[in-house]
């Protein structure tokens, strides 16, 4: 089931951060940068690197991560009821689930055929 432990031990990490930063309480940051929805984009970039590593990191149907990815970020949103200053958004499952599709159809696009 492991592909490569590099990316295993990355796709970790990835994991962590996004789990961290979709639970702390954020107060302001990032506040001063003027992009609309630049939170619904970070969520996108998020799940797609999530999918992009997992894929590299085991062997498994690329759906399989997808699916996973979209229930992690599910989970995210329903935990962000219990931390101060973060609510859930439906929204963000959306920008979240895109990111994940996105990279599924990317990573089968470019994977490499068989011989």
């Amino acid at each position: 089931m492991l592909k490569n432990k590099f990316y295993f031990g990355l796709a970790l990490l990835w994991t962590a951060v996004v789990l961290f930063l979709s639970l702390i309480s954020i107060g302001s940051i990032g506040s001063e940068v003027a992009i609309p929805n630049k939170d619904k984009i970070v969520h996108f970039i998020f799940y797609f690197v999530f999918v992009i590593l997992w894929s590299k990191a085991i062997r498994t149907a690329k759906f399989k991560i997808m699916l996973v990815a979209v229930l992690f970020g599910i989970g995210m949103e329903f935990l962000q009821q219990f931390t101060p200053s973060r609510t859930p958004d439906a929204v963000d499952i959306v920008a979240n689930a895109l990111g994940a599709i996105t990279a599924t159809i990317f990573c089968k696009i470019t994977q490499k055929p068989f011989i």
